[in-house]
């Protein structure tokens, strides 16, 4: 059930306010100008509201889409989540765009750094599926490819980090938040949605996004959570507001975490229960849990969701890399040494030049090398020639029996050197 107080989403300050009453979705007109007069709330669709003086026909198609998520059950916050999102479309776009170009338009005013074009694209995706399949209706978003987001290790908090969590002093109802996120991997609205009803001797009944689901708890977490049935009626929420009969909002859970982060002194981290969630993901990931079993733990509705959390086995990747390495299986680990008799490079080889393309490269490198080489052989011939020279000097002051014969030596030696 949707809260009987009005909770109000503001979508433009000069155009349309969406709230909710009553399970019914409320769209409420701002004044454009001073002319228009006061504010006027009406139960009447959004397309009545969207333009001083004619509907808009995206305004209308966002009304029938929320209609058809309302019919199938969708829980109060993502129906607040799509109409929050989807008015700010048909603020942007008044006529339903039929080609890509005015939605990527729409989508690049967002930034990418935190996944905002990835969601209103998701949801854009999901509102044209609707509309085109009811409406027999062109959908562009088929032209639309996904922004791509950098990737980011999802935040957690390693062993030593959740353990000086759980050690510092909080309040039974702290407390036992703190244990039912992190030693069960609950959502916030997980955790919010739990009745005494719930808790059983080794396992708590979940309500979450993809329906109800049952999980395994430690003797410590069912202690907490059995510590707060006895100061609530049956069917009260465990976890409390300002008021017994008033579950606690998102609010009181993102400060109860903010306070257990600062008693227990983790800087660094985000503190919101999502973390805690990460956390038991990670910690299962880490200890080896196979993850079709950490996918019905997590409450997820497909396995490509829970494979996100792979990037915590960072420990067995180490291992499977020391393992299976053909470097680490070497029986003589002298092999992997340098030889420190050999010079740290061959400078004799010459640059590769950066004016000619990869492959001219590649052929400017091999006839340096060649060049360099012959060289160098041209002067080992040189001095050869050298020596034989000095030799035949010598030999003819000291034998003149066979002068011919030395005559023709160093004639060699100088035809030699010259090749």
């Amino acid at each position: 059930m949707l809260p009987a107080q009005n909770q109000k989403t503001q979508l433009s300050p000069s155009v349309i306010a969406v709230s909710y009453a009553d399970g019914q979705l409320i769209h409420t007109r701002t004044p454009l100008d001073k002319t228009d007069g006061p504010v006027q709330d009406s139960l009447a669709p959004l397309g009545d509201f969207m333009h001083p003086s004619t509907a808009t026909p995206t305004a209308e198609f966002v009304d029938k889409f929320l209609g058809v998520k309302r019919f199938k059950g969708l829980t109060a916050h993502s129906l607040k989540l799509y109409a929050s999102l989807l008015g700010r479309f048909a603020v942007d776009c008044p006529e339903l765009p039929t080609t890509p170009e005015p939605i990527e338009t729409f989508l690049s005013q967002f930034s990418c750094e935190r996944s905002t074009r990835r969601i209103y694209c998701r949801i854009l995706r999901r509102f044209y599926k609707t509309i085109a399949k009811r409406e027999h209706l062109p959908n562009p978003m088929e032209l639309v490819e996904t922004p791509k987001a950098p990737h980011r290790m999802l935040a957690s908090l390693d062993p030593a980090e959740l353990g000086r969590l759980l050690a510092v002093p909080l309040s039974v109802r702290d407390r036992g938040a703190i244990l039912v996120m992190a030693g069960c991997g609950l959502r916030q609205g997980e955790a919010r949605s739990l009745t005494p009803n719930d808790i059983g001797a080794d396992r708590i009944k979940v309500r979450g996004k993809t329906g109800e689901r049952v999980v395994p708890a430690s003797p410590e977490i069912i202690a907490a959570q059995l510590a707060l049935c006895n100061l609530h009626g049956v069917d009260e929420p465990l976890y409390w507001g300002t008021h017994p009969t008033q579950p606690l909002g998102s609010a009181g859970f993102q400060q109860l975490t903010l306070k257990a982060f600062q008693l227990a002194g983790i800087t660094g981290r985000r503190a919101s229960p999502h973390t805690l969630r990460h956390t038991f993901a990670r910690i299962c990931v880490i200890n080896g849990m196979d993850i079709s079993v950490l996918k019905e733990l997590m409450g997820h509705a497909r396995i490509a969701t829970t494979e996100k959390y792979l990037c915590f086995a960072q420990r067995e990747i180490d291992d499977k890399y020391r393992r299976y390495s053909p470097l680490s299986h070497l029986t003589d680990r002298r092999l992997l040494a340098a030889d420190d008799r050999l010079p740290l490079a061959d400078d004799r080889l010459p640059l590769a030049d950066d004016r000619l393309p990869l492959a001219d490269q590649r052929i400017s490198l091999c006839y340096g090398s060649v060049n360099g080489y012959l060289a160098e052989l041209a002067q080992t011939f040189t001095r050869a020639a050298e020596l034989l020279s000095g030799l035949s000097e010598a030999l003819k002051r000291h034998d003149g029996h066979h002068p011919e014969a030395l005559f023709e030596l160093e004639d060699y030696a100088k035809y030699q050197a010259k090749k």
